[in-house]
């Protein structure tokens, strides 16, 4: 912990470490749901949990604040659980090993979840604190919202009487968010009929860096799974192939760092292992190399036929990718992409799962029009979910300026306000009430999604400091 930890600091500490034990990668909501429920039951604080297990819990202005209206503080309950290495797979059920080094807070193995465990852990010491000023406060905490703001989407916006909202749920310090783009998901369903069973091997790729499939996109990091495919084409035009299973990434929304594809040829196997290796140098020119390996199965498998095999890895690589356009405004920002970030093969089908992200509501209706369409041109058909509109920027916003002056008084320099290429809630909230103001903002906190997830304990600190001199410069 950070020399100039205060006793706030230690408190939101101690929630994190709590929210840490408990099993909540997406779609697994009743664990951390029971965990809010009885939060506010052993305070005495009102609270509402509704079918997709979002809680809210109120809590009544501080004496000096009586005469102000509810601020509403936000988070999401779930993380992207992702790991170095399948021996950690238990941890999404047993809950996570902190690390603690220096500045910096990691989990063994996995990613931390402080997206966005520290932003639960900052309301929820807001909550405990009988000491700080602040106005009435409406803690929402929404389920899954990393596989597309599920639990904003079904929350009914008419329990909330708040106009202000501070979303935490930001990974830089120092930066105010005031805008996002809006998103969905998509599964490609490829029909992947395997008949007879052959010898395989299985090409596996790794140690990638993976990333934010918002944040990262524009940072050439290589996707696993797409590099594995090219990796397979290539080598089926030296030798014919036999696909059997595609497999890669654990998140639609996280550029995946390690995929494999198992195969069957009847080639020399010195010479498939040194064609691969050659490949993989050929086709992953970037500053992370990873690794690539080739490995003899066991058993026997069920494959593709070989002409089939060949089409389907074709028809991945003709799917669109990576950033569609960029923002005319704002030249460093991507305006327009998707990320294939999961490969699966159930009994008979290859499921590709995509995260598409636009700030132009009609560019990302325009891009599952694209992807249906190639999606069609090879044999596949799309469906799309989670879909959630872009937050746009607000030209008068009182509680911006109101965090401005706050970040002045206590660091001596300005914040940066920003828009960003990430999905935040914020832009469901405020098509469901009408004139809200809000931002988001959080600690830094490094390589979110990845199992190399760093939060900084001083600047988690720091931005805790932030929030509650906010609520209190909001009273006066």
């Amino acid at each position: 912990m950070p020399k100039e930890s205060s006793r706030g600091i230690r408190r939101v500490l101690h929630f994190f470490k709590e929210i840490s034990k408990i099993p909540r990668r997406s779609y697994v909501t009743v664990p951390i749901a029971e965990y809010l429920c009885s939060f506010a039951k052993e305070r005495g604080l009102s609270f509402l949990r509704d079918a997709a297990d979002n809680v809210i819990i109120k809590k009544p202005a501080s004496a000096d604040c009586l005469h102000m209206d509810a601020v509403i503080l936000q988070a999401h309950t779930d993380m992207v659980f992702v790991t170095e290495d399948a021996k950690y797979e238990d941890r999404a059920r047993s809950g996570l090993v902190l690390l603690e080094d220096g500045d910096l807070l990691s989990a063994e193995g996995t990613s931390l979840g402080g997206d966005d465990g520290i932003g639960m852990a900052y309301i929820l010491a807001v909550l405990d604190d009988g000491a700080l000023s602040h106005p009435p406060i409406e803690a929402v905490f929404t389920s899954n919202e990393e596989v597309g703001l599920l639990g904003a989407t079904a929350l009914d916006m008419g329990t909330l009487s708040g106009k202000m909202l501070i979303n935490l749920d930001s990974d830089e310090e120092g930066i105010l968010t005031a805008g996002c783009a809006g998103g969905s998901g998509a599964v490609i369903r490829v029909p992947f009929l395997r008949t007879a069973s052959y010898p395989c091997y299985t090409l596996r790729i790794f140690d990638l860096p993976g990333g934010h499939s918002g944040v990262k996109i524009a940072d050439g990091i290589p996707n696993a799974i797409l590099l594995s495919v090219s990796v397979m084409e290539a080598i089926s035009r030296y030798f014919p192939i036999r696909l059997s299973a595609i497999e890669g990434g654990e998140a639609a929304n996280a550029i995946p760092a390690f995929a494999s594809v198992r195969f069957s040829s009847e080639a020399d196997p010195s010479q498939i292992e040194g064609l691969c290796k050659q490949l993989y140098s050929e086709l992953n020119n970037s500053e992370w190399r990873g690794q690539c390996t080739l490995e003899m199965c066991e058993e026997n498998h069920p494959c593709l036929e070989e002409e089939e095999s060949r089409r389907i890895l074709q028809g991945i690589l003709s799917l669109p990718n990576g950033i569609i356009s960029m923002e005319k405004k704002l030249p460093d920002l991507p305006e327009t992409s998707l990320n294939l970030g999961i490969a699966r093969v159930d009994e008979n089908a290859l499921l590709l799962s995509f995260a598409l992200r636009s700030s132009v509501n009609e560019k990302r209706e325009a891009l599952q029009d694209a992807l249906t369409e190639a999606a069609k041109s090879i044999g596949a058909d799309a469906c799309f979910d989670g879909v959630y509109p872009a937050w746009e920027y607000r030209e008068h916003s009182p509680l911006r300026e109101a965090c401005l002056l706050s970040h002045r008084a206590l660091f001596g320099k300005e914040a940066r306000v920003d828009v960003i290429h990430a999905g935040l809630e914020c832009g469901i909230f405020a098509a469901g009430i009408k004139g809200l103001d809000a931002i988001s903002f959080g600690p830094t906190n490094h390589a979110i999604h990845t199992p190399q997830e760093r939060l900084s304990l001083s600047s988690t600190a720091r931005t805790y400091d932030f929030l509650t001199d906010i609520l209190k410069r909001l009273a006066k």
